[in-house]
């Protein structure tokens, strides 16, 4: 004799996902949007990282100022021999408030759009301790120059392949000498604006 539990479980296994079976390709998790872009983002994290990496000499001669933010370079530099990479452990699927900027990420085709937030974590505590994990990337500190005030750093966005994605990571380049002791400031290169401002 089938007992009630049994006439349940035969009923259940026979329960069909609603929705599935009508559009398999837009339900299936490869469609997924948001699942697209946390994968972009994982991209852009890596796509940071080795610009980052390919740089790292340039930041061996510069001073920053944290208030106001600011940045000068400590030793000459010639013409595009100095390239500060946007680095952040943050990245957003949407506009978020504050200091962000924008990276475009291409994958199958599309163009996705994130942002990358300004990440910061200061090398010495409130008790001027240094902390265990101190996080500092001097492209944050570089100021955009205001009106007609000319610029040594020019703002560009470098394309790098992660993979199916590529990133076009913001990075600031030198386009002219960079003296001593000279404050540095940056201009938006035309193809970048319409993604800064965006």
């Amino acid at each position: 004799m089938i007992s009630i539990h049994q006439l349940a479980a035969a009923s259940l296994a026979h329960v069909f996902m609603t929705g599935w079976s009508e559009d398999r390709e837009r339900c299936y998790a490869l469609s997924s949007k948001p699942w697209e872009l946390q994968c972009a983002s994982g991209a852009a994290l890596v796509a940071m990282q080795m610009l980052a990496a390919d740089h790292r000499d340039c930041i061996q001669h510069l001073d920053l100022l944290e208030y106001p933010s600011s940045c000068r370079a400590t030793k000459v530099y010639g013409k595009g021999n100095l390239t500060l990479v946007c680095c952040s452990t943050k990245i957003a699927t949407t506009k978020p408030k504050g200091n962000a900027m924008a990276m475009q990420v291409v994958h199958n085709g599309s163009t996705l759009q994130l942002w990358i937030q300004h990440t910061f974590v200061s090398p010495l505590d409130n008790c001027k301790q240094p902390v265990d994990h101190p996080y500092v990337a001097p492209f944050w500190f570089v100021p955009e120059a205001s009106g007609a005030s000319p610029a040594n750093m020019i703002m560009k966005a470098k394309a790098v392949d992660v993979g199916a994605y590529t990133c076009f990571v913001p990075l600031l380049v030198n386009e002219k000498k960079v003296g001593k002791d000279e404050p540095l400031s940056y201009k938006v290169e035309a193809e970048s604006k319409k993604a800064k401002t965006e």
